[in-house]
């Protein structure tokens, strides 16, 4: 262990410091404390060692800086004071020391205080270590809950985290975001036909194609059954348009046979899209309300095209 032994008389504190260098542990010495807390400052020690009265930093000021000091990992503080300053032990531990030895010091009781700080100190690492483990088991399981399971995008659950965002940025800067709610096009068809292995199949290539065409900026979620939406950050009206054409014929473009979808005869894809103008939670299911509209427009008007909306405003359709 790394120990560090502090007393400002040389012939108190040089003999402790020679017996843990000769049971194998590493010494440095400081000869007052706030020379210990210099050390310790830069460097972290397993165990201090301290005398309770030093002229300039005492034993227990020392052990309060210890104690409030951010490092992982434990430090064991052995408090050194003659008999007659005992009265003092009850101060001492209530500031955070572990453990304590009477003047003149024993080679032996020394020795066992060693012992007990190395058994702590080890358990202090571990439980760390299983708190670290648990924090990062804890992120993945976080992160795993909200990916959707079939298709690796992000799910609702994603969605609601990621809105906070959103909406602070809107709110905040007036970021520019355009909703599109996606629906691929006689799906349930597509599973009476073909089976609901093969219709996941579909779900799985139309959600990773959905994100291979979009930029790194956008995101894609699976909101449901058949249904993904997408989230355009920083595009005026023009450009999400733009966007949402192109990802409707990469879909076609799959060229994944589907009968039952006429007059096409493959799998494609209808989109409703709609400007994100919201302030609260309310604003956004408003904003999801039109998009979905628009998109119930492309499915009215024949599939396989984009409709775009805005709130109060004429639904415009492009196929």
């Amino acid at each position: 262990m790394n120990v560090l032994v502090v007393g400002d008389k040389d012939y108190e504190r040089q003999p402790v410091a020679k017996v843990v260098r000769q049971l194998g542990h590493t010494v440095v010495e400081a000869d007052d404390g706030t020379v210990a807390w210099d050390y310790y400052s830069r460097s972290h020690y397993d165990v201090v060692i301290s005398d309770y009265l030093m002229p300039q930093m005492n034993g227990l000021e020392l052990c309060r800086k210890v104690r409030l000091a951010p490092h992982p990992n434990y430090t064991y503080f052995v408090i050194v004071s003659s008999r007659s300053e005992s009265d003092n032990l009850l101060a001492g531990f209530q500031s955070g020391v572990d453990d304590y030895l009477p003047k003149p010091v024993s080679e032996v009781e020394l020795q066992c205080r060693l012992i007990s700080a190395e058994r702590v100190t080890l358990m202090h690492r571990e439980l760390a270590q299983r708190n670290s483990q648990l924090l990062h088991l804890s992120s993945e399981l976080k992160a795993e809950s909200r990916r959707d399971a079939l298709t690796g995008v992000g799910n609702r659950l994603r969605f609601q985290d990621d809105l906070i965002r959103y909406l602070d940025e809107y709110r905040r800067y007036k970021h520019k975001y355009y909703l599109g709610l996606c629906d691929i096009d006689n799906f349930k068809k597509y599973n009476d036909t073909y089976g609901h292995l093969e219709g996941d199949k579909v779900l799985k290539q139309v959600a990773q194609t959905l994100v291979r065409h979009s930029r790194a900026s956008d995101s894609c979620y699976r909101f449901g059954g058949e249904e993904f939406l997408l989230v355009f950050t920083e595009q005026e009206c023009g450009g999400a348009l733009t966007a949402c054409q192109r990802l409707r014929k990469a879909v076609e473009d799959l060229n994944i046979r589907h009968d039952k979808n006429t007059p096409y005869q493959k799998v494609t894809l209808s989109i409703g899209l709609a400007p994100f103008q919201a302030d609260d939670a309310a604003g956004v299911d408003e904003c999801l309300k039109v998009a979905d509209e628009a998109l119930y427009q492309s499915k009215n008007n024949g599939r396989n095209q984009v409709t775009e909306a805005a709130p109060g405003q004429t639904l415009k359709t492009q196929a």
